[in-house]
């Protein structure tokens, strides 16, 4: 892990830069504890030909020590291991400990961000089940091709809500689509 946070740009995808402390690195994707308003939220997966400069800044080395002293690191999502050689690699690794994520496809004129579960991880793309803003599922799988894919987020509060209100719901129901 990076003992300081880093700003990483990705000027042709996105003019704000993220901030977090970088977990793990392959040749194609960059693993990072996401950090928004001093918070941790979640973990951040990156297609790194899309990162276009990675930064410690001095702002950046305050806010760390400020995250540290606050004790505001979730040290929990830092201890997990992913293998991260490739999309396909990632998204095995991943099955059976994250039941939703977020899947972004930025480079699009109209940018693609579906919220659901992986049904299928097949050799060039995944099939997702999505769900919409307001939690009601999609009636066909989305297919989405690996090179398209941006970033994947994991265990963010928007996902978390979501899984807390989905869990409620199949444990009325006693069953889940």
């Amino acid at each position: 892990m990076s003992k300081n946070l880093v700003s990483i740009e990705r000027k042709y995808i996105d003019q704000n830069s993220i901030q977090g402390f970088i977990l793990d690195e392959s040749d194609e994707l960059l693993l990072v504890q996401y950090v928004y308003d001093f918070r941790c939220d979640g973990l951040l997966v990156l297609s790194k030909s899309d990162i276009t400069k990675v930064v410690s800044t001095e702002t950046d080395k305050f806010q760390t020590k400020l995250i540290k002293n606050l004790k505001l690191l979730d040290n929990q999502l830092l201890a997990t291991n992913y293998n991260i050689q490739s999309w396909r690699e990632f998204f095995r690794s991943i099955k059976g400990h994250h039941k939703y994520v977020i899947v972004e496809q930025e480079r699009f004129e109209d940018p693609v961000f579906t919220i659901g579960r992986i049904e299928r991880n097949l050799k060039g793309h995944i099939k997702m089940r999505h769900f919409t803003g307001i939690a009601t599922w999609g009636d066909e799988l989305q297919d989405i091709n690996y090179g398209d894919i941006t970033r994947c987020q994991l265990a963010s509060n928007y996902i978390n809500v979501y899984e807390r209100y989905f869990g409620q719901l199949e444990s009325k129901n006693g069953n889940e689509r």
